[in-house]
């Protein structure tokens, strides 16, 4: 399972900004490979809600063989199957990455709490 080398809280208010770092990566059918010239593809959503989305941008920082650093940028915020009216408060991100050659998700889908400044 992908780790969380910070704490793994992700901005849901759109047009705000997050970065996450996940350490241990492991790619569906692939297990844990080296991440250098891996870059995000599409969004990132939560399908665990109504689909939260997020903009997300490989960070040229850090560790690129061990680590995938993140940026953020939520585009849709995510809210409860059950209630839609609610926010949600964690959910299971969908990232996918491509080197260019191969397309692959981020397996499993690392956790998330989600952070929402607008409510009390």
């Amino acid at each position: 399972m992908a780790n969380h080398k910070d704490k793994p809280l992700v901005n849901i208010k759109e047009g705000t900004h997050s970065s996450i770092t996940l350490i241990n990566v492991k790619l569906k059918d692939l297990g844990t490979v080296d991440l250098t010239g891996w870059k995000v593809k599409g969004p990132i959503t939560d399908k665990s809600s109504t689909p939260g989305k997020w903009n997300g941008v490989r960070s040229a920082t850090g560790d690129q063989k061990n680590e995938l650093r993140l940026i953020l940028t939520c585009t849709k915020k995510p809210v409860r199957i059950e209630k839609k009216e609610d926010r949600a408060d964690s959910g299971d991100l969908t990232i996918t990455l491509t080197d260019g050659a191969m397309t692959k998700v981020v397996d499993p889908a690392p956790k998330a709490d989600y952070a929402d400044d607008t409510e009390p």
